[in-house]
């Protein structure tokens, strides 16, 4: 009985047949809903960020900056995975975090960077100008934690630099906001419309926001997971993403959370009853599969303990991935496209 109650209640919610997708309104909700929202939580995350960094050690609480630096990730989280304008311009994406980071950038960059004290931590528009491998969440992780865990926050350039991060970060979650809030914002929402170079066609937002969401999710699968999963003779549990501040689950956790949200959001109202269930069963069953990994302990301690419990999480992404191409993309009319987390 209860079954059937769950199926008639969704019949209810479900398009009347053949109608054609609202790809305008779908585009309206997204920036309503999510990007305008999401933007915003990430400017007020990375102002929280800059005041828990205060540039003199003896001001600083780590306790609150490791705990303030936690909760601007969790923001950028939340939007990350929109990898087009605001994100994309100018490559934001890759100073707020430079990721994937096969040759160990960042390392290399922000440890010749704490040694020799010479980034223009006073100046914000010549820090703005460093090496992206020295700025974004990931150098800030190195400025907090070691492969031992915390670190001391008790030498005067370590503690500038790490404010000197934050002021940029906060820079750039602004630039993102008001891009949203702006002309980018105007663009997305009125695709097709004479005048709007950018859109040509309602369809193209929804193209753009369809490819960008399989492409987080398919990174997530390739890089999160299948980079420190390595091959059965050498895993490789030290490329972990944000392994040293204990992120790297809970990164994919995220990466689910905002995904599935996008699609239920944007594209939800155009799906049927039988294509939302289906997508909802497959977020359900990665989600039982990351549990059953947070269960092990850390990503590293689970490849450790049991990479085939790792493998079948990467696999329920996959499975996520599929659901979205067979139910959501033929029913909205669209093909997946291109997505700039293809790593061309």
């Amino acid at each position: 009985m209860r079954i059937l109650t769950i199926a008639f209640a969704l019949s209810l919610l479900a398009p009347p047949a053949g109608a054609e997708p609202d790809h305008r309104a779908a585009a309206a909700r997204l920036l309503e809903e999510v990007a305008v929202p999401g933007s915003a939580g990430f400017v007020a995350a990375a102002d929280a960020l800059r005041t828990a960094a205060p540039s003199e050690c003896g001001t600083l609480d780590g306790d609150g900056l490791r705990a303030a630096f936690q909760e601007a990730w969790d923001a950028w989280m939340a939007i990350q995975h929109l990898r087009f304008g605001p994100i994309e311009d100018e490559s934001r994406i890759l100073q707020v975090a430079f990721w994937p980071d096969s040759r160990g950038t960042v390392g290399r960059t922000t440890e010749r960077t704490l040694a020799a004290e010479n980034a223009p931590v006073d100046d914000p528009v010549a820090f703005a100008k460093i090496s992206v491998g020295a700025r974004g969440l990931p150098a800030f992780e190195r400025v907090l934690y070691d492969d031992d865990g915390p670190v001391a926050l008790d030498v005067p350039f370590r503690c500038a630099y790490a404010a000197a991060i934050a002021e940029d970060l906060h820079r750039l979650a602004s630039e993102i906001e008001g891009a949203w809030t702006g002309e980018w914002g105007t663009s997305w929402t009125t695709a097709g419309e004479p005048g709007n170079a950018v859109f040509l066609a309602p369809a193209e937002t929804s193209q753009r926001l369809f490819a960008a969401t399989l492409g987080a999710l398919e990174e997530t699968a390739r890089n999160r997971l299948g980079t420190p999963l390595g091959t059965v003779s050498a895993v490789r549990p030290r490329l972990a993403e944000a392994r040293r501040s204990g992120r790297s689950l809970r990164q994919i956790a995220l990466i689910l959370d905002a995904t599935e949200r996008t699609v239920d959001v944007a594209f939800g109202p155009d799906l049927s009853a039988d294509a939302r269930e289906a997508v909802a069963e497959a977020y359900g069953k990665a989600r039982t599969e990351l549990a059953a990994v947070e269960e092990l302990g850390d990503l590293p301690t689970a490849l450790a303990e049991s990479r085939i419990r790792v493998e079948i999480l990467q696999q329920s992404i996959t499975g996520v991935v599929n659901a979205l191409r067979a139910r959501v993309g033929p029913a909205l009319g669209i093909a997946e496209g291109f997505n700039s987390a293809d790593g061309d």
